[in-house]
């Protein structure tokens, strides 16, 4: 199949590869030009075209994306940004979607950033270098779950008959898949 590459309407440069409809939409939001490119290579070289891929440069261009794009079914996206970083932009994206899978990229190593991802919403953390395998899981996992409902100040969720707390849920999930180095 053939992509055509062609600009978002009011945003110049940000490439976007058109598909079929039934494409799957992934925004990739780092500051850094080599990042996004290699992150778009991995994708493509697992997933062919079957990916339709928007760029964005911060998490500033990430909301002003957000509010014109047809909804995405995954974010990578960079934690350490200048001006908005991931986390504010996590915080930002929950408020109106609480169910795309967002995917921490970053160079991030430490256990208290980690966990800051969980709280404002993060789905999992890939330390940077990135490797093709870690990728293609998370995105794999990501992907095959079916989104639980959230609700409630606490960000809670239904699992089966169970309403499982965010502290709760966060207190589970222990350690990064991390990128070997």
């Amino acid at each position: 199949m053939t992509s055509v590459v062609r600009t978002e309407p009011g945003r110049s440069g940000t490439p976007i590869l058109r598909a079929k409809p039934s494409t799957k939409r992934i925004l990739i939001v780092d500051d850094s030009a080599l990042m996004r490119s290699m992150l778009r290579a991995m994708l493509h070289a697992d997933h062919g075209r079957d990916w339709l891929i928007t760029e964005a440069a911060s998490g500033e261009e990430f909301l002003r994306t957000l509010a014109v794009s047809e909804p995405f079914d995954m974010i990578l996206l960079d934690v350490q940004m200048p001006g908005m970083g991931g986390f504010a932009a996590c915080t930002a994206l929950r408020e109106v979607d609480k169910r795309v899978p967002v995917v921490f990229v970053t160079a991030e190593r430490d256990l208290e950033s980690f966990r800051a991802g969980r709280r404002v919403g993060g789905d999992t953390y890939l330390v940077k270098p990135v490797t093709q395998a870690a990728l293609r899981s998370a995105i794999s996992t990501l992907m095959s779950l079916e989104r639980k409902p959230v609700v409630g100040p606490e960000l809670a969720t239904v699992e089966g008959s169970e309403l499982v707390s965010a502290q709760k849920r966060d207190a589970a999930w222990e350690s990064p898949i991390a990128a070997s180095s």
